[in-house]
């Protein structure tokens, strides 16, 4: 006799719905990783396209540096691609864009929808088994996506 008597792991995992697709919206693409470029006036990334395409030859905004550079090459799958769409991890090679302004947390966007940027935030916590207090003026590591930033508390 059987002592379990719920639905297997497999049958759970079959019967999830896949996530929703942002395709018609503009581009939008959170930078996990830069890869370092020798190429002048190249840079190199990988991420997750999370809205819209890209494809060869498209212009992008990288943000939060106001930059616009054009996705020279792409990758999906460690294979050249000449389209990639929402939900895709790509590597992508941009031309006319510093390294310097390509790191881990930056965005791709579509030139004409960029991204809104914040210097402050307005959060509410909520402290699980916090070993000291958060206090006014305490500096703290910020995360968010794949950017880590410092930060501190104020009231």
């Amino acid at each position: 006799k059987n002592w379990y008597t719920g639905s297997y792991l497999l049958d759970a995992v079959d019967s999830l719905q896949p996530p929703t697709r942002e395709f018609a919206k503009p581009l939008l693409m959170s930078i996990c990783d830069a890869i370092k470029s020798t190429a002048q006036g190249q840079a190199s990334a990988c991420g997750k396209l999370e809205a819209g395409a890209l494809r060869n030859g498209t212009k992008v905004l990288v943000m939060p540096s106001d930059v616009v550079g054009t996705v020279r090459t792409l990758e999906r799958d460690s294979n050249a691609c000449s389209v990639a769409r929402a939900g895709d991890n790509v590597a992508v090679t941009l031309h006319g864009v510093d390294g310097s302004h390509v790191l881990a947390g930056v965005v791709l966007c579509h030139p004409y929808f960029p991204v809104a940027v914040a210097k402050h935030l307005e959060l509410k916590l909520l402290v699980l088994d916090g070993a000291s207090p958060i206090l006014v003026g305490a500096q703290l590591e910020f995360h968010i996506h794949h950017a880590k930033e410092p930060a501190r508390v104020s009231r």
